[in-house]
């Protein structure tokens, strides 16, 4: 392991949680902007806010977004980076390297949960090695800068990109860990209790979740960030003693 494990806490709706996540050692917060089917998305003023001055490095997550409020996003708070929940079109992602070239630009890719219905079938058809290793190289080739693998599930009737709470194929991602030219995060269903197996199996660069530490959707629990932090550490350690 080079590097370590670096965490991203994801969701965040208040300045209160955006701090108590810094202080208790995440490297980064996300911030969902006018994201119409998350719970956890905010307006432009209050992404702004967010996103103004923080203790850690922001990402704002956006889904087809309005590219004119997303630049006024930018200008008004100038945060890390980007991280598209949905495609975003080459020319626009040039224009965002032009216009603001310290901006980090992340995609996530989807993952269906594992042993849902259709799994395999879907496994094999869209989302095998082969075809996601292409994407991956594509999305490099476009200026992309990390790849975030969520998971994507259907919950109470809405298809849902991500802060679902479920695992995907952890198997599949490590190949695609060893394999990718893109550093990799692991998101979907990540928790205090499964980080230490996720780590170990997957070894991702880094780790993006969101509803495995919260108290109430929105809410992060600061004990449930200590013990996931204490155990991506703990990991961490371990893995040196191998070395």
């Amino acid at each position: 392991m080079k590097g370590g494990c670096k965490v991203k806490i994801c969701g965040i709706t208040s300045v209160g949680d955006r701090n108590t996540v810094a202080d208790l050692g995440a490297d980064f917060f996300g911030v969902i902007f006018d994201v119409s089917f998350s719970p956890r998305s905010q307006t432009l003023d209050s992404a702004i806010n967010l996103l103004t001055d923080p203790p850690i490095p922001g990402i704002v997550l956006v889904y087809d977004p309005d590219w004119k409020d997303l630049n006024r996003l930018l200008q008004g708070c100038r945060p890390y980076g980007i991280q598209f929940l949905s495609p975003a079109p080459q020319a626009r992602l040039a224009s965002l390297k032009k216009d603001f070239p310290e901006l980090a630009l992340w995609q996530s890719l989807h993952l269906p949960e594992a042993h849902g219905a259709h799994h395999e079938v879907q496994i094999s058809a869209r989302f095998g090695l082969a075809s996601l290793l292409a994407k991956i190289n594509e999305l490099r080739s476009q200026g992309i800068d990390l790849v975030v693998l969520d998971t994507v599930a259907v919950i109470a009737g809405r298809t849902r990109y991500g802060g679902t709470g479920r695992v995907s194929d952890w198997s599949l991602v490590r190949n695609l860990v060893t394999q990718a030219p893109l550093p990799i995060y692991l998101a979907g269903g990540i928790n205090p209790g499964n980080v230490r197996e996720a780590l170990s199996t997957v070894n991702p660069a880094g780790i993006d979740l969101c509803s495995g530490v919260e108290s109430s959707i929105g809410y992060k629990d600061p004990l449930k960030v200590r013990d996931l932090l204490i155990q991506v550490r703990q990991w961490e350690e371990a893995e040196l003693h191998k070395a």
